[in-house]
């Protein structure tokens, strides 16, 4: 799996933290800028519910060992 490119995100919260700073009443992108911050999200998301799924999934056993511990004759 190649690794994801967080620049758009780290552009948008750097974006972000600026207007804050400023006082900013709005932000805003251009589409590019835009369609790459959805990419990446997208990505993200996409990568986050596959590992979820991989781990609810119940895992095929390769058998199954049952053990009986009864104490013996004490």
């Amino acid at each position: 799996m190649k690794p994801i490119n967080t620049i758009p995100i780290e552009t948008f919260l750097e974006r972000v933290r600026i207007a804050n700073k400023t006082n900013q009443k709005n932000i805003s992108f251009d589409i590019k800028d835009a369609s790459a911050l959805a990419d990446t999200i997208n990505i993200i998301m996409s990568r986050l519910i596959m590992k979820m799924s991989s781990e609810t999934e119940p895992r095929p056993q390769a058998g199954i060992l049952k053990i009986n511990a009864d104490g013996g004759d004490f």
